[in-house]
C-alpha cells in the first residue's frame, strides 16, 4: 500500500487552515478532498494518478510548502531531493511507486519548478515565494504518481491473455483493489 494525508499548507511560515477531508467524486476518474484553503484532487490517467493541489485564492506571501503523511513499507532515499522524481522500492529495492517531480502553474497557463523533500515517512513540497507572488489564481501543485507493472505474460501464456481491467477504491477501509479477467 501507498498512502497519502495531507497533513500541512504553510505560506511564509504561517499554516493555511485545514479542515476534514470532504470528499466527492467529481467524475468518474477524478476525486476531489475539499480541506478547506486546499483542494486535494486525484485523477486517474493513463500514464498514472495524477494528484493535485489547487489553492483558489492567494493563500499571503513567502513560500508554500505542503506536507503529507506517508503511509507505506516502500522507502525512498530521504533529504532534499529538489525538482526531482523520488522512487519508492520494496525491501528488495525493486521499483513500485514513482512520485513524480512536481510543477506548479497558474491561471494563465505559467508554470514553475516544485521541490520535493522526504523525512520521516512525509514528503514536503515546497513552491518559491516569488512564484506564490506573481501567480494568476487558482494555482495548482501537480506531481504524479506512475504506474507499476503488476504483472506481465505472453499472449501465449497458460495463463491467457487479459481482457478487462477494472480498479476499484473503498473509501471507507482506505482500499485501492486492481482486478483483471483472463480468457
Amino acid at each position: 500500500p501507498f498512502g497519502w494525508q495531507t497533513v500541512g499548507v504553510s505560506v511564509g511560515g504561517e499554516a493555511l487552515p485545514l479542515t476534514a477531508p470532504n470528499g466527492r467524486a467529481a467524475s468518474p476518474t477524478r476525486y476531489e478532498y475539499e480541506l478547506g484553503s486546499v483542494v486535494e484532487v486525484y485523477d486517474v490517467r493513463l500514464e498514472g494518478l495524477k494528484q493535485s493541489f489547487v489553492l483558489r485564492t492567494r493563500p499571503g506571501s513567502g513560500e508554500l510548502r505542503i506536507e503529507g503523511q506517508l503511509e507505506t513499507k516502500l522507502r525512498t532515499t530521504p533529504g532534499m531531493h529538489g525538482h526531482h522524481d523520488l522512487s519508492f522500492v520494496d525491501e528488495a529495492g525493486h521499483p513500485i511507486v514513482g512520485y513524480g517531480k512536481a510543477i506548479a502553474f497558474d491561471a494563465n497557463g505559467r508554470r514553475w519548478p516544485v521541490s520535493t523533500e522526504v523525512a520521516n515517512d512525509r514528503i514536503t513540497l515546497s513552491l518559491a515565494a516569488e512564484a506564490v507572488a506573481s501567480a494568476a489564481y487558482p494555482l495548482v501543485v501537480d506531481p504524479l504518481l506512475t504506474n507499476t507493472v503488476l504483472a506481465t505474460y505472453s499472449t501465449f501464456s497458460a495463463w491467457g491473455e487479459a481482457r478487462a481491467v477494472d480498479i476499484a477504491r473503498d473509501d471507507e477501509n482506505n482500499q485501492l483493489m486492481v482486478a483483471y479477467q483472463r480468457d
